[in-house]
């Protein structure tokens, strides 16, 4: 039974699922989250929740530097605007199914853009942990600082996106100056766990994590 297994596991498998639209998993209960292109869900039992966001069925065009001009997170920091976006559309149609399961161990996870929307998440509300695959950088470390719980993120070697945002661009430079900022750098937060598989895909995930 799925929640039966290691959190790892759990997080890994349902980041790979929600790519699918799952609507159901055995041992859980299971609500789901749509906003334009943007989508997540929640699975619970009496014990524990995961919140797991999808990633991107959209080719990202990482090529385009003013995506990657951070705005201000309301908590502190600047983050990236385009993850922010979709945050702010998804969030408000999700936040009381999260607060309801309060009282639970309750975890937050997604691949890709999922990954990102999964940090955004965790410095909104008090995780107990989180799981993130292939995530790209998000936001600045004053934006790091206001994470609220621990987890790790998985790395396949290579996968550019882990890379993406650079850490720092004329583009991003020229936006601070120009609105009277000393620019900042993108960062990431908790541990890097670098995996054997290679490429972006969740499958080659679950490949670096030997999971069948």
């Amino acid at each position: 039974m799925l929640m039966n297994m290691d959190p790892t596991v759990i997080c890994a498998q349902l980041s790979d699922m929600i790519y699918d639209g799952v609507v159901s998993a055995e041992g859980c209960e299971v609500e789901t989250f749509e906003v334009g292109k943007t989508y997540a869900a929640i699975f619970s039992n009496e014990t524990t929740a995961y919140v797991v966001f999808r990633g991107s069925n959209d080719a990202w065009d990482f090529r385009m530097d003013a995506r990657f001009i951070k705005v201000p997170w309301p908590v502190g920091g600047r983050v990236h605007r385009g993850f922010k976006r979709a945050f702010d559309d998804i969030w408000p149609v999700m936040s009381a199914s999260i607060y309801k399961h309060h009282e639970k161990r309750m975890f937050v996870t997604g691949h890709s853009l999922g990954g990102a929307l999964a940090q955004l998440a965790a410095s909104t509300y008090r995780f107990d942990w989180a799981y993130v695959f292939g995530c790209p950088r998000v936001g600045n470390q004053a934006f790091v600082d206001t994470v609220l719980c621990d987890g790790v993120r998985f790395e396949n070697t290579p996968d550019p996106i882990t890379h993406v945002p650079l850490k720092w661009g004329p583009v991003q430079a020229l936006w601070a100056l120009s609105h009277l900022r000393m620019p900042s750098v993108y960062q990431q937060p908790w541990e890097a766990v670098d995996l054997i598989g290679s490429g972006h895909g969740m499958q080659n995930y679950l490949d670096g994590l030997g999971i069948t």
